[in-house]
């Protein structure tokens, strides 16, 4: 299956591993990688593994959430028949609600 992975998710991605690199070191910063790129090859595999919560939170069909092991990171994504979409990747303390009020 497809992974597609929105801007607004690569600039989380991003930021998250500066801020590993820039607070911790690189390697913790190479280990935030390999857990989200983890999170999708499980996504790709097992499409409805994550929480359907986030649908029900947000309003926004078929959005899910799944978390990175290791790491306070949540993906959040929807899945069609070709592809799985990850819209965005926020830490577990965000404002999840005001993160996504512009998509309702």
């Amino acid at each position: 299956m497809t992974q597609v992975s929105s801007r607004a998710a690569d600039l989380d991605i991003a930021r998250a591993v500066e801020h590993y690199r820039d607070q911790a070191d690189p390697e913790t910063a190479s280990r935030f990688i390999d857990a989200i790129e983890l999170a999708v090859r499980r996504l790709a595999d097992f499409p409805a593994s994550g929480s359907a919560t986030a649908e029900a939170r947000t309003g926004i069909p078929g959005l899910r959430v799944l978390g990175a092991v290791g790491f306070p990171f949540l993906l959040f994504y929807t899945c069609d028949d070709d592809a799985i979409r990850v819209h965005r990747v926020l830490h577990e303390r965000r404002d999840i609600d005001a993160e996504f009020q512009p998509w309702i």
